[in-house]
């Protein structure tokens, strides 16, 4: 089960039950739990007071998928791209590796991660799988006038000027995606030649 997926669940958990002999049995912090219930709330007011419309996608993959395509807007230097046994990070090409902790089932080729802990090796932890397409996308022309929201993602667009990286697996990854984004055939793969 994936880390932010995880903690999306456990705070509905024990919103709906508020249940403490829950948290002390299942070796979680009732207080963080509860302030982050604090955090939603204030969230919910924000936008209720600037006459945001508040409206769910739904359960099940859908919500998680809008949660991780949200997490991108807020944590979009925070990629990394699995390459053979280890993953980079796409801007700083640091190897790294998944910590044991992060409760992942498999390596996905795509991930956003909140932490980077260094011990015996370099190590990514709380992760979640992400679609290169979500931050990638051509960007369309925005007044910066408009809000923060719009400078944002100018700069994850100016972030993610994939032209200016230098060659690695990840740069052609997401050269492949924007160019199906953008209806362009590439050229065919480099066939592997034996020596």
């Amino acid at each position: 089960m994936q880390n932010f997926s995880w903690g999306l669940r456990l705070i509905v958990f024990l919103t709906d039950s508020k249940d403490p002999n829950w948290s002390w049995g299942n070796y979680v912090s009732q207080r963080a739990l509860l302030q982050a219930e604090n955090v939603r709330r204030q969230l919910e007011s924000t936008m209720v007071r600037f006459d945001v419309d508040l409206f769910s996608v739904g359960e099940g993959p859908k919500l998680y998928q809008r949660v991780r395509e949200a997490l991108i807007c807020g944590f979009f230097t925070q990629v990394a791209h699995k390459e053979e046994k280890f993953y980079v990070t796409i801007k700083d090409n640091q190897q790294v590796n998944l910590h044991p902790s992060c409760g992942l089932d498999v390596q996905p080729e795509w991930v956003l991660f909140n932490e980077f802990v260094i011990t015996t090796r370099p190590y990514i932890r709380t992760v979640t799988t992400v679609n290169p397409e979500w931050f990638v996308q051509p960007p369309a022309p925005i007044d910066p006038t408009i809000n923060a929201f719009s400078r944002l993602l100018q700069d994850a667009a100016a972030y993610y000027d994939i032209d200016s990286w230098k060659d690695s697996e990840a740069k052609r990854s997401l050269l492949r995606v924007r160019d199906k984004l953008l209806g362009r055939r590439g050229p065919p793969p480099k066939k592997k030649t034996r020596t």
